[in-house]
């Protein structure tokens, strides 16, 4: 169920597209982390942000000031507006971490913007936190972690690396929408939809792609890569040019 190597979801997630922006992104060495990406835009650009049951803390700049933004799980593809000069780089935590006093519920498909404290500096928790860099984003994490900023449910990612917690079906799900604000149900059909993208891009025929991973049909395929990654089946084989 649980795919490592996707882009993340703020990257451009089609082949051509991603030349419009300078990109980067690199696995962390922090427990509760899963990857840190930086992108960079010298023109006014959109990108594709898919669906994902992760949520972010972003550091977004733009005319010499920076939004620090915490977003949720998202369930469906959404455009993402890249203005000529703006930097973004983004935190991408693992399924089943989280800050206990800002509930995954409430931020599905939404985000909140953390106060300023100076400049470059902003609130979380009453405490005043300078703002990290792609280089030193790691280090940043740890010094959240010291000061018991997250919660992890290890059940949720016992279940995300394929192993059964010992609970019941319904108890396992119920905790599991708690902690990410997600049915389980939903997260395997955006996990299934991501990694249909991989195969896709790796030149896999539609039909094989609907074979591996238990679609009924191509047409059910395209339903779910068309709401969750923004983009039709064909159109990965076929992308255009940029």
């Amino acid at each position: 169920m649980y795919f490592e190597g996707l882009l993340s979801r703020y990257a451009p997630a089609v082949r051509g597209v991603q030349q419009q922006l300078q990109y980067e992104e690199r696995l962390s060495d922090s427990s509760v982390v899963e990857r840190v990406w930086h992108t960079q835009s010298d023109r006014d650009d959109d990108c594709i942000a898919i669906a994902d049951g992760r949520w972010d803390m972003m550091f977004i700049s733009f005319h010499g000031e920076t939004k620090v933004l915490i977003t949720g799980p998202q369930t469906t593809a959404i455009s993402i507006p890249h203005p000529a000069g703006s930097e973004w780089l983004g935190i991408r935590f693992r399924v089943g971490v989280t800050i206990p006093e800002i509930p995954l519920d409430s931020l599905v498909n939404e985000g909140i913007e953390l106060p300023h404290a100076r400049k470059d500096s902003f609130w979380l928790k009453g405490t005043s936190w300078q703002q990290p860099t792609y280089d030193n984003a790691d280090t940043f994490i740890y010094r959240l972690m010291r000061e018991e900023t997250f919660a992890i449910e290890a059940s949720v990612m016992l279940l995300m690396q394929g192993e059964q917690p010992p609970w019941s079906t319904r108890t396992m799900q119920e905790r599991f929408r708690q902690t990410t604000g997600l049915p389980l149900k939903t997260i395997e059909q955006i996990e299934r939809a991501q990694t249909a993208l991989v195969l896709l891009e790796q030149g896999i025929p539609i039909a094989d792609t609907v074979f591996q991973l238990g679609y009924y049909d191509h047409a059910h395929l395209t339903n779910s890569l068309r709401r969750f990654i923004g983009i039709t089946p064909n159109k990965i084989l076929r992308p255009s040019p940029p």
